[in-house]
């Protein structure tokens, strides 16, 4: 039996389906720090890591050459870190911080709207069942709707 169909027989094995248009496919923590660790440290430290977190080899001698190659030192993390002088190796990055990006930060419009009255659709159709006199019933009404739509948002 092959092992993907012995993990498949596990208890605690989730497999989730991923599309190509999901970000998820192309997506790699474990490779993404592998980046950082080889532009950051080398190739010894890259090869390194790839063993220690038992990942493949997900670039080429090329890529590998033509990335440290190209790689600029870039440090915004130095300035914050001035005062701490404890450790000498700073940590890899576990997440994304914009402000230390070299891109400005988008404004974002959090809270309620300002705008206290609703300007939308304000038609409301009710539909009784069984149906008033000369109405028609609400199975016909949602196939009818269903049969018009262009796009199913929610069916309950």
């Amino acid at each position: 039996m092959a092992l993907s169909q012995i993990q498949c027989l596990d208890e605690n094995n989730v497999n989730l389906r991923t599309h190509e248009s999901k970000p998820d496919f192309f997506y790699s923590e474990d490779q993404r720090l592998a980046l950082e660790t080889l532009l950051r440290d080398g190739r010894d430290a890259f090869n390194k890591f790839l063993h220690a977190t038992s990942l493949r080899c997900f670039l080429s001698d090329q890529e590998v050459d033509q990335l440290t190659g190209a790689v600029e030192v870039y440090d915004p993390v130095s300035e914050l870190r001035q005062g701490d002088s404890d450790s000498d190796e700073l940590p890899l990055s576990l997440q994304y911080w914009p402000e230390l990006s070299d891109c400005s930060l988008p404004r974002l419009d959090l809270g309620w709207p300002d705008c206290a009255s609703y300007r939308g659709v304000t038609r409301v159709t009710v539909y009784a069942q069984p149906p008033l006199d000369g109405h028609t019933h609400i199975k016909e009404m949602v196939r009818k709707t269903i049969a018009q739509a262009q796009k199913v948002r929610r069916v309950y």
